[in-house]
């Protein structure tokens, strides 16, 4: 029996597909394992087969500072931290904090102490180039953006009924968020630097089409 490895980056949709495979300890010839936010690709055996969730990181980013500000509703109640509480404060928005980026001392702080921003594809990946170097056993990467198509195809590829939950709770769906300005999706975008770089190499691998 081999092993396959879900890999859950934070608002990614990992909640939604934790939810849908937790009533399945295996199909066909795998057997699953479920991990939560603090599990590393370099924590996975090199001879078992793994998958995860990525998102476009300016939305990511958006979709994790909202989270925070609802302290995690309506999946999870994680009370804010002292320091979130402030920095929630002081950048009362996404908008906001973005448009900091570039001139103000007190954002990076603020990026650093307000939970989940400061987590990056390097922390779970480690890099484009070890990551490849895994690829071999790579099964899927779902996109956010497609989550409910992308799912579906790998339960078909699994051969099993699994399906996405459809509530907010099951699926920690937030309520609907304003984009941000051109300006702060850049700032945003320069921050994450890293993490494109590692979207160009999901596109390689997978080969997606564009537009997806």
């Amino acid at each position: 029996m081999k092993t396959l490895h879900f890999l859950h980056i934070g608002k990614t949709g990992g909640t939604a597909v934790r939810r849908a495979l937790e009533s399945y300890s295996r199909a066909g010839e795998f057997e699953f394992t479920l991990h939560g936010h603090s599990t590393r690709l370099a924590d996975i055996p090199v001879e078992d087969y793994w998958f995860f969730g990525v998102r476009d990181p300016v939305d990511r980013f958006v979709s994790r500072f909202y989270d925070r500000q609802r302290q995690g509703a309506p999946a999870w109640s994680t009370p804010w931290t002292p320091a979130e509480r402030i920095w929630l404060a002081v950048f009362p928005s996404a908008e906001a904090l973005a448009r900091a980026l570039p001139t103000s001392p007190l954002a990076p702080l603020a990026m650093s102490e307000i939970q989940h921003l400061s987590d990056t594809y390097t922390q779970c990946l480690e890099s484009p180039a070890y990551l490849r170097t895994r690829a071999d056993r790579l099964l899927t990467v779902l996109r956010r953006e497609h989550l409910r198509r992308d799912f579906a195809d790998l339960s078909a590829r699994l051969g099993i009924a699994a399906v996405l939950p459809s509530d907010d709770a099951g699926s920690n769906r937030a309520p609907p968020y304003a984009p941000l300005s051109r300006v702060a999706a850049s700032n945003v975008a320069a921050w994450y630097a890293d993490d494109y770089a590692f979207m160009r190499t999901f596109e390689e691998l997978m080969a997606w089409s564009s537009p997806p």
